[in-house]
């Protein structure tokens, strides 16, 4: 769903700069997929891959905290281990 468009017709989405710090269990991918009216917002998405199951063979999955900051904002959130997609509106830039 990250990069599938948004409107009929639309343009797909496209990679985006992102960064991680403090723990590197995970691996996250950023995208945005814009419009085709310029008054619509855009779609911006994280792919994250909580990769924190246990590092000696057996399964102990354990849940990530971690706070996602976007144009001043900010919000909490636990990421399970496995693949979660994020999602959201924004006024274009």
């Amino acid at each position: 769903k990250a990069i599938l468009p948004r409107d009929s017709g639309g343009p797909f989405g496209q990679r985006i700069g992102v960064s991680v710090g403090g723990n590197q269990n995970l691996v996250v991918s950023a995208f945005v997929t814009k419009r085709v009216s310029s008054t619509d917002w855009w779609r911006y998405s994280l792919v994250v891959l909580n990769q924190n199951d246990d590092n000696n063979g057996s399964w102990d999955p354990v849940d990530i905290a971690a706070t996602i900051e976007f144009k001043g904002m900010q919000a909490s959130y636990t990421f399970p281990v496995g693949v979660t997609t994020l999602w959201w509106y924004a006024a274009p830039e």
